[in-house]
């Protein structure tokens, strides 16, 4: 009778260990979705801006690849408005090429440096 009651111990004790385990494994998951949300939010509310003309292809692939990452981004178009052109220019310390592209009022460059951004896996790190 003694091993009966003994054994019960054992087990009502290891019941409550992994009851306790399983809530703290709940909590570590909350805790990891919610930074992965929160990252994603800040992410998302990053401001991006891009200086575009019309017909510019590589301002096309430029935006399809901020897109890719569902990444909100602000395009203004310097098509036949020196005022903006220059505003661009002066941004980018004097390059005049498109596309432009601002995070966070830090320049990135273009498409190219945008693009080896993504390849090297650290285009949303440098948000």
């Amino acid at each position: 009778m003694y091993s009966i009651i003994k054994n019960s111990i054992h087990y009502s004790q290891l019941k409550a260990i992994l009851s306790d385990l399983i809530k703290l494994l709940l909590i570590y998951i909350g805790i990891h979705i919610i930074q992965n949300q929160m990252s994603k939010k800040l992410i998302n509310e990053t401001k991006i801006i891009i200086y575009t003309t019309k017909t510019c292809g590589y301002c096309y692939l430029a935006k399809n690849l901020l897109k890719k990452y569902s990444l909100k981004y602000k395009e203004i178009d310097v098509s036949n408005n020196n005022i903006v052109i220059n505003e661009m220019i002066r941004k980018s310390s004097g390059i005049k090429t498109v596309p432009q592209i601002f995070f966070n009022n830090k320049h990135i460059g273009g498409f190219y440096e945008l693009n080896q951004l993504h390849l090297n896996g650290n285009l949303t790190k440098s948000l």
